[in-house]
């Protein structure tokens, strides 16, 4: 079995999925976003859109508040948090590697314990685990269209961060990363995904703004809205919507000092 291995050279990866990045920019320096991903042109908007659910995940969910004060582009930070949220390859012990079969076989063995979406995305590779000269460069590829790259010419770019003329307790850490990696944004997916956290947010803002408005009617005051916006920090539209939900005017009575709140 394999150990912890040494002076591996990981792949860079987009901050905005699991994809290496093997592209040049236009001044020849490594890109820093894969194709799908660029921030301008026609793929600006996979990009805003993957970014927004990486900062909603990470700051809302997992409570990483800093995460949006940080720069999107300060990749390190970024990775070192999302790599939290799958196993560390590091950590795991593996048999060595020469063939394609062997690969496969150790692949679902890896990721049926500690990868359980990536599982469910290469489970059909042990279909092929029989058919004969299966090279590993072929199971590279069909696990990376299987996770999502349906371009083979971009899947053969993608494979080509793997170390293969290396053994394989190189290679297959770095392959490893990269599952790792497409584990850690399904959970991320999956989570923004997720409607529960949201309205349990709402019904905590409903109980505060409920608590501000009875407050001050128990003070014959009308509750102002701003003032109960800036102490929720959320906007006075937000707390005037809420309000007319919590409190709504019955039919006929146009006057009601709830909706009539002080700004």
């Amino acid at each position: 079995m394999v150990t912890q291995p040494l002076n591996i050279t990981l792949p860079r990866y987009c901050p905005c999925c699991w994809r290496p990045v093997t592209e040049k920019n236009k001044k020849g320096s490594p890109a820093n976003y894969c194709a799908m991903h660029k921030p301008e042109g026609s793929t600006k908007h996979n990009y805003m859109r993957a970014r927004r659910t990486i900062e909603k995940v990470l700051a809302d969910e997992l409570g990483l508040t800093e995460i949006l004060k940080m720069k999107f582009g300060d990749t390190d930070k970024l990775n070192k948090i999302i790599s939290t949220l799958a196993a560390d390859p590091i950590s795991l012990s593996f048999a060595d590697i020469n063939s394609g079969k062997s690969l496969i076989k150790e692949l679902l063995n890896i990721t049926s314990n500690h990868y359980k979406i990536a599982f469910e995305k290469l489970k059909e590779l042990g279909d092929y685990v029989e058919q004969s000269n299966l090279s590993v460069e072929l199971v590279l590829l069909a696990m990376h269209v299987a996770m999502g790259t349906h371009k083979v010419d971009q899947a053969r770019s993608e494979i080509s961060v793997y170390d293969t003329k290396k053994v394989s307790k190189i290679w297959f850490i770095q392959l490893l990363f990269t599952i790792a990696r497409y584990e850690a944004f399904a959970i991320i997916n999956e989570r923004a995904s997720v409607r529960r956290p949201r309205k349990d947010k709402d019904l905590k803002l409903r109980a505060s703004i409920k608590k501000e408005v009875d407050l001050a009617k128990s003070s014959n005051k009308k509750p102002n809205q701003t003032a109960i916006a800036k102490k929720l920090n959320i906007s006075k539209q937000r707390v005037g919507k809420l309000i007319k939900e919590l409190y709504p005017v019955p039919k006929g009575d146009r006057k009601c000092d709830i909706h009539t709140a002080t700004n």
